[in-house]
């Protein structure tokens, strides 16, 4: 559908149709639920949209974690898995 753009600008174009945006007011790090006002259904089939674009498998338990956009391209981006570690700020960071 979208051969020559990036997973992001893919993704976007998914969640935009999926809740009647204009591409630039999806913002990746606002929730589903409650930003974009989601309920099972919508999630069922944005992530039905999302294994249509990309055609690959998301199972269930990992369908779950999504709750975000940015979510979205991270498990694209991990061939349907979400990432078992995403970057922390080490705990040297946080103290200074």
């Amino acid at each position: 559908m979208f051969p020559s753009t990036s997973v992001h600008d893919r993704v976007v174009d998914i969640v935009a149709k999926q809740f009647s945006l204009a591409r630039d007011k999806v913002d990746m790090d606002q929730p589903f639920w409650g930003h974009y006002g989601a309920d099972s259904l919508d999630m069922v089939e944005l992530i039905m949209d999302v294994v249509d674009e990309f055609e690959l498998d998301i199972p269930a338990e990992e369908a779950e974690k999504i709750k975000t956009p940015a979510d979205l391209v991270l498990v694209v981006n991990n061939g349907g898995k979400y990432p078992a570690h995403l970057p922390e700020e080490s705990d040297e960071q946080m103290s200074a």
